[in-house]
């Protein structure tokens, strides 16, 4: 129920932090692996959406959500910070594939949620607070990446017009 969910999330949210972290530092560690390639998580198969847990398939649907309205407005600075990603790690880095996407951050906060054993309808809700207090701010990140890697030159040429931020809903 909710009152257990608000109960256990703060006992729970150190462990919450760590696993998300370690997923993130893990899709880091990706990149640097030669010749390996991260499965996409999300295609799903038309044939076989009957198969898919309704939950799955929810979190999915929030997941993808939120990644388009961050990409709205963020697709320049993740472009040229994927760019700035692939010239150090020496292969091509795709907006999806970095770890610093919305999508692949959202992925693996969701996935450190699993610990919480949290139903969907709460899963959701506290992927909704992630949003709004991470990926709701991700510009401030994508900007200071985009400015550290130029201030020790890599790819100093790309130059980055800073969009017009419309409040967010």
């Amino acid at each position: 129920s909710m009152f257990e969910a608000m109960r256990d999330l703060p006992l729970k949210r150190e462990s919450l932090g760590h696993d998300f972290f370690q997923g993130f530092f893990d899709n880091f560690n990706q990149l640097c692996r030669v010749n390996v390639r991260r499965p996409k998580q999300d295609e799903v198969d038309i044939d076989n959406l009957s198969l898919v847990q309704n939950d799955e398939l929810e979190e999915s649907v929030a997941i993808e959500t939120m990644a388009a309205k961050v990409m709205g407005s963020e697709v320049q600075a993740l472009t040229h910070l994927s760019a700035r990603i692939s010239q150090l790690v020496q292969r091509k880095v795709s907006n999806e594939d970095n770890p610093l996407s919305p999508k692949s951050l959202a992925t693996a906060f969701l996935e450190s949620c699993t610990i919480l054993g949290f139903e969907i309808k709460i899963k959701l809700i506290i992927l909704k607070l992630f949003e709004k207090s991470v990926l709701d701010n991700i510009h401030t990140v994508y900007e200071d990446c985009n400015a550290h890697l130029i201030k020790e030159g890599v790819l100093p040429e790309l130059k980055s017009t800073a969009p017009k931020r419309k409040p967010r809903t």
